[in-house]
């Protein structure tokens, strides 16, 4: 499956040869162990350099004696290049007592070790541990060009439904289904204010009522008693409506935004050598999926091409699904079923 090259698509981002560098929380690290001062930002990274008189010992001829050797290692091994091994280091450092700040370090540029080694499903179980239990901030993952390529992935929206500070599919869900409606949360309370407030009136008029019927100097009158319950019942019975209403447009639109967002968990071919999940188009494409026999994906295609100006202007990508014919028409019925 892959986008379709006439239409605007996701932009690739330019892969420039650059030495590899360690993130922001290992450099937080070196900074509180080896002491170097030094200033970096989110945007580049510095690797904190030692004095030129300290000798620097090579990782394959001296193994750890500590965690913090390890990570040490570790950080030297990934600015050099060298994944395997710092991923080993890593992994040896998370086994000999770590405190929680080394724990973190090792975790998250473990994480960074896997996506270049393409491994995501690791990378994002591994920043999802130092999120979840030593207090790495999800936002520093979120911005981190290092994992860029792992939150394009199926597996880091998997990853998020469990990580601290992450919006869940579920929140996510919750958020989308009141924007379509933003008032009816407010309108709802409302109306079920206003029915409670019948009921209780309804109560008291049916009271009234039994002392008219029961006769008395002070009952009030019949007529106005009757024309009470009418109004009160009334009442009830329309706030009842309103609320029933409002209920089942709210579950219509949560079933609609939860389908919205099973496909956007669908993976896309965008290029030769890049997937994402159809989620990455959110905010900056307007992704439209043509599913079909390839026959009639290629006449939908011919036919869009007069209009590519227009779809280009209005940042519209077209994916085709490309299925069995007769599978797909059953399913399209289904489906047709489904959103009546």
């Amino acid at each position: 499956m892959g986008s379709v090259p006439f239409v605007t698509c996701m932009h690739r981002a330019t892969q420039a040869s650059v030495t590899p560098k360690p993130p922001v929380s290992s450099l937080l690290l070196l900074r509180q162990l080896n002491k170097c001062p030094k200033a970096f930002g989110s945007q580049s990274r510095r690797r904190c350099k030692r004095a030129a008189s300290q000798p620097r010992a090579s990782t394959a001829q001296q193994a750890p004696a500590s965690a913090k050797v390890a990570v040490e290692q570790g950080l030297e091994a990934f600015a050099n290049g060298d994944t395997t091994e710092a991923l080993r280091l890593f992994r040896k450092g998370l086994s000999m007592n770590p405190s929680k700040d080394e724990a973190r370090a090792a975790l998250y540029n473990m994480a960074c070790c896997l996506v270049k080694e393409k491994k995501w499903q690791a990378a994002a179980d591994a920043v999802s541990d130092a999120c979840n239990n030593y207090g790495l901030k999800y936002a520093v993952a979120l911005k981190d060009p290092d994992l860029r390529q792992l939150r394009e992935r199926r597996e880091w929206l998997d990853a998020t439904e469990n990580i601290k500070g992450a919006v869940s599919k579920a929140s996510l869900v919750e958020l989308r289904s009141e924007a379509k409606a933003p008032f009816r949360l407010i309108r709802m309370f409302l109306t079920l204010g206003a029915g409670a407030a019948a009921v209780v009136s309804l109560g008291i008029t049916l009271y009234a009522l039994k002392g008219v019927l029961q006769g008395g100097k002070d009952a009030p009158e019949l007529n106005g008693v009757l024309l009470n319950v009418v109004i009160n019942g009334a009442g009830i019975a329309g706030t009842s409506w309103l609320f029933q209403r409002d209920l089942k447009a709210r579950q219509r639109d949560r079933s609609s935004v939860e389908r919205e967002e099973a496909l956007a968990r669908l993976q896309v071919r965008v290029g030769s050598d890049r997937v994402v999940p159809v989620a990455k188009f959110r905010g900056s494409t307007r992704p439209v999926l043509i599913a079909g026999s390839k026959g009639q994906i290629s006449r939908t295609l011919q036919a869009a091409k007069p209009f590519i100006s227009e779809l280009r202007l209005r940042g519209v990508s077209v994916i085709p699904l490309e299925s069995d014919a007769a599978d797909f028409t059953q399913t399209l019925k289904s489906l047709k079923q489904e959103f009546k």
